[in-house]
C-alpha cells in the first residue's frame, strides 16, 4: 500500500467529512469493498439519500453483494429502498428494418411460443454500410426494479 501524503486526508476521513457536511444526497461512484459499503449504509442510517452503483447480474444481486461484504441483513433492510438493474438492448435500425418470420426450428431454439398462427412480430436488419453488423442502429435501456418495503 502506498503511503499517503500527510496533507491529503485519507479515504475514511474524507467519507466522514462528507457526512458531517450534512448533504441531502450522497453519490458514491461504486461500492467495491466493505469500507465503501459501510460508508453508504452509515450515511443512509443517518438520513441521507445515497445513490451508488454495483456490478451485478440483476437487481437482487445488489442485496447479495452487500451480504457478501459482511453487511448485516437488518442494516440492509432498514437502509436499502430500491435496487435498479439496467442493461442495454440492441435496437434494429428503423430505416432498414424488415419483417422476420421465425421458422419452427428457430422459434423453439429461441424459446418463443407462437401466438396464434403467425407467431410473434419480429424485425431484423440486413448488414448495411456505416452500421454495425445485422443492421443494429443503437440501443434501448431495459431495466428491472426491486423495491423493498416492510410487510
Amino acid at each position: 500500500m502506498l503511503d499517503q501524503p500527510e496533507d491529503q486526508p485519507s479515504t475514511p476521513r474524507r467519507s466522514s467529512n462528507i457526512i458531517c457536511q450534512t448533504p441531502d444526497v450522497i453519490v458514491i461512484g461504486e461500492i467495491r469493498d466493505s469500507f465503501s459499503a459501510e460508508v453508504a449504509i452509515n450515511a443512509a442510517l443517518t438520513g441521507h439519500k445515497v445513490l451508488t452503483t454495483f456490478h451485478t447480474e440483476d437487481s437482487i444481486g445488489g442485496i447479495v453483494r452487500l451480504l457478501n461484504m459482511n453487511i448485516e441483513a437488518f442494516l440492509i433492510s432498514s437502509t436499502v429502498v430500491s435496487v435498479v438493474a439496467q442493461r442495454l438492448v440492441r435496437r434494429v435500425c428503423p430505416t432498414c428494418a424488415e419483417d422476420h418470420v421465425l421458422t419452427r426450428r428457430t422459434s423453439s431454439r429461441a424459446s418463443l411460443l407462437a401466438r396464434g398462427s403467425g407467431g410473434p412480430d419480429l424485425q431484423a436488419g440486413p448488414r448495411m454500410s456505416g452500421l454495425p453488423p445485422r443492421g443494429i442502429g443503437g440501443a434501448w435501456p431495459c431495466s428491472k426494479s426491486l423495491v423493498l418495503n416492510e410487510l
